[in-house]
């Protein structure tokens, strides 16, 4: 075989390679902190083994959000403070159509990722200026603009407010 012919032949069973080759995930920096929620499924960026781990230094470094709004649960306008959840989406490489939230006594809802586009859905680590303990429905809540969207006030949208937050799946 001629050295053309042998590059060639190289070059077409290195792309051939490179197409049919699954993609690996592009390793991020290690969480630092104690694990505060879980990622899991199919993330093109993980930052412990095949996981994407939130810690508190990924939530300051996402930047935190505030939302005014009240809730199925309490009276009166509640201020949460958090990360907005599709920024969580975006920094994994989580492109799923559904995510499946799954909290501490292990109830689990699947939720549309296109709320999280739609609404500026928090993922709360704070109520009214003081950090979520697990008493108080943390260490992390699924939070929507309810009192923003007059639809989100539906029961549909109650049940993935998700409180004790403790691990995401993608579907």
């Amino acid at each position: 075989m001629s050295s053309w012919r042998k590059y060639t032949f190289g070059v077409l069973v290195g792309l051939a390679i490179a197409v049919v080759a699954p993609a690996q995930a592009k390793e991020l920096p290690a969480p630092i902190g104690k694990a505060i929620i879980t990622l899991s499924g199919v993330l093109e960026n993980t930052n412990q083994g095949n996981l994407g781990v939130v810690d508190w230094d990924l939530v300051q470094q996402l930047g935190m959000h505030e939302l005014n709004t009240t809730t199925a649960f309490d009276k009166g306008m509640q201020k949460f403070r958090g990360v907005l959840v599709r920024d969580v989406l975006k920094y994994f490489g989580i492109k799923a159509s559904t995510i499946r939230a799954i909290a501490l006594d292990d109830y689990a809802i699947d939720i549309p990722v296109e709320d999280f586009y739609k609404y500026d859905v928090l993922i709360a680590f704070e109520l009214n200026g003081k950090r979520l303990r697990v008493r108080d429905k943390g260490p992390a809540w699924i939070v929507y603009p309810r009192d923003a969207h007059k639809g989100l006030q539906d029961k549909m949208f109650d049940d993935r407010w998700v409180w004790q937050l403790i691990r995401v799946e993608t579907k």
